[in-house]
């Protein structure tokens, strides 16, 4: 009777622990115990207009957003950049560049005359600024005249320099990059003046920052003035609307044309010595725009949860 007894309490205890240690395994084996749940990715939320775009830590080389990084895209003026990085490597920044009539004769009006001469490096920064047509034309048309290793020929096309330019995109490993102008405007309605992939286009701009972030930190600025040598002032506005809304930004570049629609890199410091590059293509003239916000909000959301995130 006694052993009836135990046996009638003790079991219903034993059966309740071994209930209990089950199913405390079972937690353990799903949600690795104490281990909390991985945060919800920030870029996972948002919806881009662009066809293409690039989130890349230039400091640790590490990727931490990308949308079709590696689809060949029109480039539009994200041409400039390359234009801006060759006249740079075959002149020095004094050099002078007298603006011809074939240069006024380019798409769009950025203030400059015909037979006005500038510094190089002044010129470079107006073209990036304003998306110059007429500046990278006569920056190309001027070098190879001067210089013997673009051109050993009187040419009345910038064919040499766009060359250099090509041979240029090799050497950095742009392996998806290649230029048929210096302007990145459409060749004709089916036919762009450059062409791109969007982590190319990143690697492109982190090579310009770093080498050249004299020339490429007047494009973080709203409006600056600018004299040519004949003493002309000039006062340029950026291209880029959202350069005033990105915290510790480092400089930037706008395209657009029919083909490309809208494109648009940015630079911007995440702390201090931590460059964040973001690219986007073939979005739309204002959507360029829009897409960058979210992205820029986006990588700044992901920085402090990157180590959970990233495997």
């Amino acid at each position: 009777m006694f052993f009836t007894l135990v046996i009638m309490v003790i079991l219903p205890v034993a059966i309740f622990l071994v209930d209990k240690v089950g199913k405390l395994a079972a937690v353990s084996e799903t949600s690795g115990g104490s281990e909390k749940p991985l945060p919800m990715n920030p870029f996972s939320t948002i919806s881009l207009e662009a066809k293409a775009a690039y989130v890349y830590d230039v400091h640790f080389n590490k990727v931490l957003f990308s949308l079709n990084p590696n689809e060949q895209l029109p480039l539009a003026s994200l041409a400039k950049l390359m234009t801006a990085v060759v006249a740079l490597d075959y002149a020095p920044e004094y050099t002078t560049i007298t603006i011809g009539g074939d240069a006024i004769a380019q798409e769009g009006d950025t203030g400059l005359r015909s037979e006005e001469k500038w510094n190089l490096k002044d010129l470079l920064k107006l073209t990036l600024m304003a998306s110059s047509n007429d500046g990278a034309h006569a920056i190309a048309t001027a070098l190879q005249a001067i210089n013997p290793s673009i051109s050993d020929e009187i040419t009345t096309t910038t064919e040499p320099f766009i060359n250099q330019m090509n041979e240029k995109a090799r050497t950095l490993g742009l392996t998806q990059t290649y230029f048929l102008n210096e302007t990145g405007l459409d060749v004709d309605i089916t036919k762009s003046g450059a062409y791109g992939t969007v982590s190319d286009i990143s690697n492109l701009f982190a090579y310009v920052l770093q080498k050249y972030p004299d020339l490429i930190a007047v494009t973080k600025e709203s409006k600056f003035q600018i004299a040519s040598l004949d003493g002309k002032i000039h006062t340029v506005k950026n291209t880029d609307s959202l350069v005033d809304k990105i915290p510790g930004i480092l400089g930037s570049k706008t395209g657009f044309t029919d083909l490309a629609g809208g494109n648009l890199v940015v630079a911007y410091d995440a702390s201090i010595g931590r460059p964040i590059v973001i690219a986007l293509l073939g979005s739309s003239r204002e959507g360029r725009f829009e897409d960058m916000e979210k992205l820029v909000q986006a990588s700044l959301d992901f920085l402090p949860l990157e180590d959970e995130l990233l495997p």
